[in-house]
């Protein structure tokens, strides 16, 4: 079976390496399980994940396994229903519940998603920190272990570059710890890590800190920017400015246009079922995709505009095929959104610049 890597660990195991349900400690597998699923209905995924919020309001926050097993992280864990179910049961968290047949689950009544209030941000400001000076080879399982140490933690980013396809560790993390207590025994803390000094910050001293740094360069010659730089710039998407920027489950891939099909024609398709942000679209190609913003998802606006057109989906008058985008495709693309912005940022700090 293939290997992945995770948010809920380092290398996957294969099913056939199942739990005893008898006993009532958690083998590996359960904990990575439960801990993949619990990071999926977290306060900070399940806040921005649009897919899984359309999910939860089809049956009273109920989730069919048949829908999580599509997740493909969880995927490489295990598709065995009874195998996620168990170490669910048996996770101490008590974050999901499991329905009575083990074939759904949500996020437990109990713990409801945390309103996003002003105190809620500043709260989770506090608990948030920087981290820099860990090996590039170090993984996931070795740094929440390590800050564990320190108290529990809800969240682990490790910070990557893309280019030309590849994710690069850059020895950085951002970290949300449980308690503020935890969080500054972390930040006073010297001991190194593998006998690596690492630069220790709250995340929001951590922004602040590359804006002075920025204002400071502008200050000192940004006036002169390179095209080299500029296209270092706008080539060097973060993991980080991905995941902070893209909206789940928001992207529809659409082909079979004829000639004359034009963004005009085919926002008018979708517009109706929810918000269009913006098409990517060339006159003549035939290929789009549309951007959506707002609650209703890609999904939900596809459905709505398959069912109004009796599952044929015309764009002056050539049928349309589509599709959401997820995974790998889904993040390209923002990358690809991203990338445009910042060379559209870029020309216009140029313009700017001619005119002073």
């Amino acid at each position: 079976m293939a290997t992945e890597q995770s948010e809920a660990g380092d290398t996957m195991i294969t099913e056939e390496k199942k739990c005893d349900e008898t006993l009532g400690e958690m083998s590996m597998l359960e904990e990575k399980i439960a801990t993949q699923i619990e990071y999926y209905f977290g306060d900070i995924n399940l806040s921005r994940d649009r897919f899984l919020q359309e999910q939860l309001k089809l049956d009273d926050g109920w989730v069919p396994l048949e829908v999580m097993i599509k997740f493909n992280r969880l995927k490489v864990l295990s598709e065995d229903f009874k195998i996620i179910a168990s170490a669910l049961k048996k996770s101490k968290n008590l974050l999901i519940e499991v329905s009575a047949d083990g074939l759904k689950i949500r996020r437990s009544s109990a713990k409801p998603l945390p309103e996003n209030t002003q105190e809620r941000r500043e709260d989770m400001k506090s608990r948030s920190v920087y981290a820099k000076g860990f090996p590039l080879d170090a993984t996931l399982d070795e740094i929440k272990a390590y800050l564990s140490t320190y108290g529990p933690v809800e969240m682990v980013q490790m910070r990557r570059s893309i280019s030309e396809g590849e994710k690069n560790f850059k020895g950085s993390i951002f970290a949300l710890f449980g308690k503020k207590e935890d969080t500054q025994k972390f930040l006073d803390s010297t001991e190194p890590y593998k006998g690596q000094e690492l630069l220790r910050l709250l995340k929001e001293a951590y922004f602040k800190s590359k804006e002075v740094t920025r204002k400071d360069r502008k200050a000192d010659g940004g006036k002169k920017k390179s095209e080299e730089t500029k296209e270092d710039h706008t080539n060097n998407i973060t993991d980080d400015d991905i995941k902070e920027k893209m909206e789940r489950g928001m992207i529809l891939h659409l082909n079979g246009f004829a000639a004359d099909a034009t963004r005009e024609s085919i926002k008018e398709v979708f517009d109706q079922y929810g918000t269009v942000a913006w098409i990517d679209f060339v006159k003549g190609d035939s290929e789009a995709w549309v951007r959506l913003t707002g609650e209703a998802s890609a999904q939900t606006v596809l459905d709505k505009a398959l069912e109004a057109a009796q599952g044929k989906l015309l764009v002056n008058d050539a049928e349309i095929k589509g599709n959401v985008l997820e995974g790998d495709d889904e993040v390209a693309h923002w990358k690809k959104l991203l990338q445009v912005q910042a060379e559209v940022r870029e020309r216009k700090k140029q313009g700017r610049g001619d005119r002073e």
